[in-house]
């Protein structure tokens, strides 16, 4: 199932600037005028509010559901407006890609208000003369001062760029922050609100989304051992009756957590890979079910190890706990980047590696919920893979996406138990996928 972790960050950005050809030889601005000069832009990011939580791994756009992201990850340090025009206008950057970033702005603060929802940048010249046309723009934030990198550079250049480094990593995942965020949706800038003044600026609406995606573990029944760290579950034979078993779980560890990068925007596409579209929504069937599929830069190429990175066990103890929704207890194992396959080949799927100790009946002393004295156990790993579409828990591999990572979404793993069945314990879990709220950009305005 799939927890999507949605943060629709809706970006707002105010654009005090012209929509129209760049001069190189610009008048000063007087601030109030809209003349021929050039005009300013300033950047606003609001946080929107969840939505409603629904049930399964639902496939499309929005998941399960939308939930606000922590302090560290919603914050925003610093943000870049690319500017480029687009012959056909109405192709931004799903055109040939060969149209150039003219303009590049960088906001190298910006400034929170008091809840912490929004983030507000100062004006700053962009370099547009204010007198008419249409502008395409692509906005991106927590990445530095990268106008120097993307001026200049085509619109294919800046949409195929891969970001190796989307957030600040720390020991703890929960210590992580500075999370790389760029446009969720294509946006063009029209003169038709404003005159491009100071006073009364040009407004443009977008999106923004982080790059990253966060994988969460809730523990769900098991007991807590503040001794060793551990979380004991149950073994329960079908039909649910106690066998007497238990498995004590000690680590869990994410295996093929991509790090070779993630491109800078999303990218959607049909079967083997036909008709990409760049910003594309994921869309869904009635019944929830993926209907296209996600794009990392090594999808159509082929994936090998070289592409994951080695990740240490995480103990089961409870670092920082949180409550989710439904009021079960989880905490944060890892960030990731996408991850996805066109043929839900779960080799290198981002997944999930549950190591323990299986006690037969026998070996276990209910009295004080630990092993008998001397009593071995078995060494016992389950795998989970994460999954990002899968409405009704069928794991069926022919439908789009059933497998993956995709980024500003939470996959949130419940450990359901244990069962004994066909000869042989079997650890249950459910994943719910959630997308961070995005930053709604309520107003780019120009």
């Amino acid at each position: 199932m799939k927890p999507a972790l949605p943060y629709t960050a809706l970006a707002t950005a105010a654009l005090l600037c012209a929509l129209v050809a760049c001069s190189g030889d610009v008048a000063a601005p007087t601030g109030h005028e809209a003349g021929g000069g050039t005009a300013y832009v300033s950047v606003r990011l609001l946080v929107a509010p969840p939505e409603a939580t629904r049930l399964g791994p639902a496939g499309g756009n929005d998941g399960d559901g939308r939930e606000p992201g922590l302090e560290r990850e919603n914050a925003i340090g610093n943000a870049t407006l690319l500017l480029y025009r687009q012959t056909n206008a109405a192709s931004g950057l799903n055109g040939d890609g060969s149209a150039i970033v003219e303009q590049a702005v960088h906001f190298p603060a910006l400034t929170p208000s008091a809840d912490g929802t929004a983030y507000t940048s100062p004006a700053a010249e962009c370099g547009i003369a204010a007198t008419g046309g249409e502008w395409h723009a692509i906005v991106v934030a927590n990445m530095g001062d990268v106008s120097h990198e993307y001026r200049g550079k085509t619109v294919a250049e800046v949409r195929d760029d891969i970001i190796d480094e989307a957030w600040a990593t720390a020991n703890d995942a929960e210590q992580c922050h500075s999370f790389a965020m760029a446009s969720a949706e294509d946006a063009a800038l029209r003169p038709t609100t404003g005159d491009g003044s100071r006073a009364n600026p040009y407004t443009l609406s977008t999106s923004v989304e982080r790059l990253a995606a966060r994988i969460d573990i809730a523990p769900g029944g098991g007991a807590w051992s503040a001794a060793d760290g551990t979380y004991t579950y149950r073994v329960l034979a079908e039909g649910g009756t106690d066998t007497g078993d238990r498995f004590v779980l000690r680590s869990v560890t994410p295996v093929n957590v991509m790090a070779a990068g993630s491109y800078l925007l999303k990218r959607v596409c049909g079967y083997e890979g036909t008709g990409i579209e760049y910003l594309g929504a994921e869309t869904a069937d009635a019944d929830k079910r993926q209907t296209n599929w996600v794009l990392d830069p090594w999808t159509l190429k082929g994936k090998d190890a070289s592409l994951y990175a080695g990740t240490a066990a995480d103990v089961a103890a409870k670092p920082t706990a949180h409550t989710d929704a439904d009021g079960d207890s989880y905490y944060i194992l890892a960030y990731t980047l996408e991850n996805t396959t066109l043929n839900n080949d779960p080799t290198f799927a981002t997944s999930l590696r549950f190591t323990g100790t299986y006690y037969k009946a026998a070996e276990w002393n209910e009295e004080d919920g630990s092993p008998a004295a001397d009593a071995p156990g078995e060494e016992k790993t389950f795998t989970y893979t994460l999954r990002h579409s899968d409405p009704d828990d069928s794991a069926d591999a022919s439908q789009p996406m059933l497998y993956g990572t995709v980024r500003n979404n939470i996959y949130r793993v419940k450990i359901d138990g244990v069962a004994y069945e066909g000869g042989s314990p079997q650890l249950q879990a459910t994943i719910n996928v959630r997308k961070w709220a995005l930053f709604s950009h309520s107003g780019i305005v120009m």
